[in-house]
Parts: structure tokens; C-alpha cells; sequence
């Protein structure tokens, strides 16, 4: 958080402009700094800083969100290929091949304001865990054991791309997710292989049309219409996932906010009891499942999953207005 950001004693701006000062919005910080969100998390308080210190400032701000074994990586355009980096304060060092792949770390490096994320992963398998918040079960029964759909990859998009609802779409909520990724192979797992099979975690949104929920026979449409699985915009491992705490922004109110240790079934339980049907393979995603209460997206919202220590996944939504056709 902004509260935590330090400077060294021995700094002092130089006097020529230490009274030349900004008041810093987030709103300030995306225009100078388009992946501000990747350094402040989810910072919105007024902050005054010195104009000299800001690009200090903010790396300090990336700094503080880290522990030593944490990493964080995001996956890009680079002219028309596709490539994977490892963020370093304001740059991203190409890597060689996925992260998880331990691969090496080339001499190539970018600025953030460079690259355009995309979807972390092109997982072949995404499921979504359902009810695995006590808060958001309502008066349903707690599951003995995870409850999982599927999500198809074509839904997935990238933060910052539309949630396009379509037209007959009256009913679409968010749901603010922290996103398992798998980083090593797993089938029929124990509980132990399948903490080793998770590389990391990112930010998700499992939009949701609860009418589709009610009147399909599968959730097909539902869970996977196009759009309706924003994603990312980064890849962090070595997190300790009970000290994270998922927060949905709605127009900018807080409309979720809980803590994952609430979760009833753990990320390594989730992957091991997925395991036992499915073969995981690295780059797959899986949600962890939703806490508390649920809205309606409308046409021109902004919906935000904010975790602290991973960032911020933002996406407008679109609704889209040509009539289907049967």
C-alpha cells in the first residue's frame, strides 16, 4: 500500500525542485505509467510526492509488494509474436520460453510501457471451482467436496479488453477470482505433487449469467460465452496464497472483498481433486472460486479484480445491442 512506500534518509531532492510537487491520483499515475497497476496494486489514496522522486517512487512501490522469492511475470505481443518476461521494477526481461520451463533469461529488455499483456497462459484445460466461499453459498448446502465446471480457453481475454454481453445477456455478474496457474504436469496427483503442480496465481473474472444458469441444461454459454473470462495481467509465484485477500471493484465501489485462507477448499486441494479426472498440464488455469454477494454487469461498467501482492485485472463492458438470431 502507498503507506508503506520509504525513502532512503540519505535522499533529498535536489532544491532546485523540491517545491515543485504533484498530487498523485491513480487516475495521474496510469497516464504517466500505463502499468501503474502492476506496481501499485490497488492504491487509489491521494499521495504528494516529489516531481524529481516519482519514477524512484514507484519503484519502491513495486519493491514493497515483494518478498525475496516472489516473481512476477506477464506474458506479451512483441511485434506479433508471442512472448513471456520477467519483470523487473519498470522493465520485463524476455525470457526464453514459459516460466515455468525455468527457461533462460535473455539480454533483450523492455519497458513496461512497451508491451501489450495477454492472456498469461494458452491453457488447452480452465476449470472454475463453484461455491467454495461459505459467503457465497446463500442458502445452498457446503460441498463435501470441490465443485467444478469448465470454462472454455476461447472465452479468456486479456485486462483492459471489453466484456462484450450479448444482447440477450440481462443477467451477467462478476465474479472476482484468484486464478490458480500450473506450472508442472499432474494426473491422479497427491495432495503434495499438487501443491509442487502450481507455478503461481493471477487475477480472474468468472462472468456469469445466472439465467443461462437457471434455464440451460450445461453452463455452456453461461460461464463461456466470448468474453466472459478476463484474466491476468500477470503471472506471480512464490506467494503464500492465505495471506491474499480478493477484492471486486464495481464503478469503483468495493463490491467483494475476502480473504482466500476463507476458501473451503485449499488451491492444492482444488488441483489434486482435479487431478484425479483430468490430466492438468502446465499453463492450465483453475478459479478458485468467488466470495460474497453478486451484481449485474451493465453496459459502460468497469469491473475490477484487485489482489493485493498481484495487481489489478480491469475490464469494461460492453453490451452489445444487435438481436440474436435464433
Amino acid at each position: 500500500m502507498v503507506s508503506a512506500v520509504s525513502f532512503p534518509d540519505s535522499y533529498r531532492p535536489p532544491t532546485a525542485t523540491a517545491e515543485k510537487r504533484v498530487n498523485l491520483r491513480q487516475d495521474h499515475v496510469d497516464a504517466i505509467h500505463p502499468f501503474s497497476h502492476l506496481i501499485l496494486g490497488n492504491a487509489t489514496e491521494m499521495m504528494t510526492i516529489p516531481t524529481p522522486c516519482l519514477s524512484i517512487a514507484l519503484s519502491f512501490m513495486f519493491v514493497s509488494h515483494l518478498s525475496a522469492q516472489e516473481k512476477r511475470f506477464l506474458r506479451f505481443d512483441d511485434a506479433g509474436s508471442t512472448r513471456y518476461g520477467l519483470i523487473d521494477g519498470e522493465l520485463v526481461r524476455v525470457l526464453d520460453g514459459p516460466p515455468w520451463e525455468n527457461p533462460a533469461v535473455s539480454s533483450r529488455t523492455l519497458t513496461l510501457s512497451q508491451v501489450k499483456p495477454l492472456v498469461p497462459t494458452e491453457p488447452q484445460i480452465v476449470l472454475a471451482a463453484a461455491y467454495n466461499f461459505r459467503s457465497h453459498l446463500g442458502t445452498r448446502t457446503q460441498p463435501s467436496q470441490p465443485q467444478f465446471f469448465l470454462k472454455t480457453p476461447q472465452c479468456l481475454i486479456a485486462s483492459g479488453t471489453p466484456v462484450r454481453l450479448p444482447a440477450s445477456a440481462a443477467n451477467a455478474h462478476y465474479e472476482a477470482e484468484l486464478v490458480i496457474v500450473i506450472g508442472q504436469a499432474i494426473e491422479n496427483g497427491t495432495l503434495a505433487e499438487a501443491t509442487q503442480a502450481i507455478f503461481g496465481f493471477t487475477c480472474g473474472n468468472d462472468v456469469s449469467e445466472r439465467t443461462w444458469q437457471e434455464t440451460d441444461v450445461q453452463w455452456w454459454r453461461a460461464k463461456s460465452s466470448r468474453t466472459f473470462g478476463p484474466v491476468g495481467p500477470v503471472i506471480v509465484s512464490g506467494l503464500e496464497w492465505k495471506s491474499l485477500r480478493i477484492r471486486g471493484v464495481h464503478n469503483g465501489n468495493v463490491a467483494q472483498d475476502e480473504s482466500a485462507a476463507d476458501m473451503l477448499f485449499s488451491p492444492a486441494e482444488l488441483v489434486q481433486f482435479a487431478s484425479r479426472y483430468v490430466a492438468l498440464q502446465p499453463g492450465d488455469l483453475v478459479f478458485t472460486g468467488s466470495p460474497g454477494n453478486t451484481e449485474p454487469l451493465r453496459n459502460g461498467d468497469v469491473f475490477e479484480v484487485q489482489i493485493d501482492g498481484i495487481g489489478k485485472l480491469s475490464n469494461p463492458v460492453i453490451q452489445e445491442s444487435q438481436a440474436e438470431t435464433p
